[in-house]
């Protein structure tokens, strides 16, 4: 079969282009839809997988310059310049489903569907309209909700990587039927206890510590803070302790100040953005692997699966992690 992979937020406006969850999450997808042996072509605002597109097929139809206070009637026109511009690939790709990633003030999906005849499968990894109440800036909060319930009620199937979040949309009333869990997961042949990654230690001088390693974009519900506030007694208790921070995101510049301001800067290493690819031997660098997530905002149930815990486990490591959610279940 073919398959039309969407991917509709403004990503390419994110910070860390092809780094984090997202692309991690993506990539898995994809990988196994060709393992399966199906063909994935891809539209999109930037390309959606870790690494580049080179060799693939990939329809680029970006985003409208709107300045920032008009980012909503972007995301709103982006609607009609996607399906204007999708329909003549789609028609002549002739995929046999689309399958979308869910994003806030979008129904293009169902558009599309409706208009080739083709089935949708939309992949929901959270309600858009709480992720911008809680973690961002929400002003036309009616017309978001009308969007994301145009989607969820024109999808054919609609995934989601959590009971939780199956429950989440059961109360805005999306039919159960229509709502498969999938968890997260991780690919075996990439991640794996056998990686030593001695050559990380050696880039760092880690050889001889007892390293505790984070992954992450520093976001909203990854817990970066609770990890720094735990720096100063764990190297207390323990000096030889030292902590890997990989990755880059809002708050890190926060942490790092922080780390400065308690003098424990020769305890820590902030490696930045690295490439998806160098991950496992960051990972293997590791004794420890951390996953502080934090409580949601709202004090609503945590309805994340989080990439990195699957990939923690592959990789054969002792796991600290917050007892939220699946996170917990696991």
């Amino acid at each position: 079969m073919k398959v039309a992979f969407l991917r509709t937020d403004n990503f390419s406006q994110a910070v860390n282009t092809n780094v984090g969850g997202s692309y991690t999450h993506a990539t898995g997808m994809v990988n196994a839809m060709r393992q399966l042996g199906h063909q994935v072509i891809f539209l999109a605002s930037a390309w959606p997988l870790n690494g580049t597109p080179e060799g693939q097929t990939f329809y680029r139809i970006p985003y409208p310059a709107f300045p920032g206070i008009l980012s909503e009637a972007s995301r709103l026109y982006y609607n009609f310049r996607f399906v204007n511009r999708a329909l003549p690939a789609l028609r002549a790709e002739q995929p046999d489903f689309l399958y979308q990633r869910h994003s806030d003030f979008n129904c293009s999906g169902v558009m599309l569907s409706r208009r080739l005849g083709i089935p949708l499968i939309l992949e929901a990894n959270s309600s858009e309209v709480w992720i911008l109440e809680n973690w961002g800036r929400l002003y036309l909060k009616p017309i978001a909700r009308m969007y994301e319930d145009a989607a969820f009620e024109g999808a054919h199937a609609i995934t989601v990587v959590s009971e939780v979040l199956k429950q989440d949309l059961l109360k805005l009333n999306v039919p159960a039927e229509k709502i498969i869990v999938n968890p997260n997961g991780v690919d075996p042949q990439v991640f794996s206890a056998a990686l030593n990654g001695r050559a990380v230690r050696d880039r760092y001088g880690l050889h001889g510590k007892i390293v505790v390693g984070f992954l992450g974009t520093f976001g909203v519900w990854h817990g970066a803070s609770v990890l720094a506030d735990a720096v100063g007694p764990v190297i207390t208790q323990n000096p030889n302790v030292h902590f890997l921070l990989v990755g880059d995101g809002v708050f890190k510049p926060e942490i790092e100040a922080k780390i400065r301001a308690e003098n424990l800067s020769e305890h820590v290493t902030f490696t930045g953005s690295i490439s998806h690819s160098d991950v496992p031997d960051h990972l293997a660098a590791c004794d420890i692997l951390s996953a502080p997530h934090v409580p949601l905002s709202d004090g609503s149930a945590f309805f994340g699966s989080p990439t990195k815990l699957f990939e923690y486990m592959a990789m054969g490591r002792a796991i600290v992690a917050s007892n939220l959610g699946q996170i917990g279940e696991i």
